[in-house]
């Protein structure tokens, strides 16, 4: 998932950072993004007056594995099997780092720290971002490098559904940007057809080449069937539920083996259905949570706990990191977390959090006493 502006809380916004946006939004994107630097390194001693707004967004998209690297670099990445030693990387940027009652186009900054990231073999990325980029201060630089290195590009904000595939002018690169509708729209959007995209990800080999396939199931809600449907006046279906596009991939390798599908929502969340829920094979789920059960834990961690219970189980099990060089405490525990999956010591974490679930959420230990 990723943030967007109505994720924000406007009280924490103070006087600092309400200079700090004027700041940004009138700066060239080299003075934006030497001040995000220097913001970030003075953040070790003292918190970070941008970030103070997203606390709440960033301890509930804890839950889910989607919360910041860090203040530096402000994304989520998440890792999908496509078969044999190829991946679909999920990369969550986040536009409101800059955001307020002031919000407006060409205003939002990014920084390179989100959008330079780098080609790699075997790796088909998809970027995720609430605000299309030209709503962004440095939006050429981030176009220049998402859209050379990206094969899917998923944007919001704007209501405005759409799905188009481009080839670069050479033939060499394709790509696919989706802006996304709205399940909830504001209010005063009367007119407002409520959408959503499903989209799934497969690989397939031809002429010696590997094809990444994105069928996308576009749904539009039905006031007289009061359900979603396929909506067949936003993409030409041919009486189908979806459609299929094809990417060249010429630098995914050819697997033996048939590709799994991966299935994900583009809306407000980007949700990763858990491998043997979905019917997908499960070397299908991510990379790093095939375990169900340790994604279980982490969200009923986040979901059920206080910040003071969570730090009393933390420090009873005395799990957090030995030196913190990220001054986000949801980072902190975050990695306290993936401590106890390191050292194996999943069940006395399940232990001591399982006192502070409500009745509904607690069960037996799901995990063995070495695990």
């Amino acid at each position: 998932m990723v943030p967007g502006n109505h994720d924000i809380d406007l009280d924490g916004i103070g006087h600092n950072a309400k200079m700090l946006h004027a700041q940004l939004r009138e700066g060239t994107p080299n003075s934006i993004q030497a001040d995000l630097e220097s913001l970030a390194k003075e953040s070790k001693d003292e918190p970070h007056p941008l970030f103070r707004k997203l606390n709440e967004y960033n301890i509930f998209a804890s839950g889910y594995g989607c919360d910041f690297q860090s203040v530096a670099k402000p994304i989520c990445q998440r890792d999908y099997h496509l078969g044999g030693e190829n991946m679909l990387r999920f990369l969550g940027l986040t536009t409101v780092q800059v955001s307020d009652k002031q919000d407006a186009k060409g205003k939002m900054v990014l920084g390179n720290a989100q959008y330079s990231f780098q080609r790699v073999p075997n790796v088909a990325h998809v970027v995720m971002a609430h605000h299309p980029l030209d709503w962004c201060r440095d939006h050429q630089m981030a176009e220049n490098s998402i859209y050379s290195r990206a094969r899917v590009a998923i944007f919001g904000h704007e209501h405005v559904p759409k799905i188009i595939k481009v080839s670069d002018q050479d033939g060499g690169w394709e790509r696919i940007v989706i802006d996304s509708g709205a399940t909830t729209p504001p209010g005063d959007e009367d007119a407002y057809e409520y959408t959503y995209n499903w989209l799934e990800f497969a690989l397939e080999a031809r002429d010696g080449l590997q094809h990444l396939i994105l069928t996308v199931f576009p749904r539009v809600w039905s006031e007289t069937k009061t359900t979603f449907v396929a909506d067949h006046s936003r993409m030409t279906l041919d009486g189908n539920e979806s459609a299929k596009f094809s990417l060249v991939c010429r630098d995914l390798s050819v697997a033996p083996e048939p590709a799994p599908v991966v299935a994900v929502s583009p809306q407000v969340t980007c949700g990763i259905v858990p491998a043997h829920r979905a019917g997908v094979k499960e070397e299908g789920g991510p990379v790093a949570e095939q375990d169900y059960r340790f994604a279980r834990l982490r969200l009923l961690f986040w979901r059920h706990l206080n910040w003071r219970q969570r730090l009393n189980v933390l420090v009873q099990l005395d799990i957090l990191p030995q030196t913190a060089d990220r001054p986000m405490p949801q980072t902190i525990e975050r990695l306290a977390i993936e401590r106890a999956r390191t050292e194996r010591r999943l069940h006395p974490l399940w232990q001591a959090i399982v006192q502070f679930l409500p009745e509904n959420e607690r069960a037996e230990n799901p995990f063995a006493p070495n695990e």
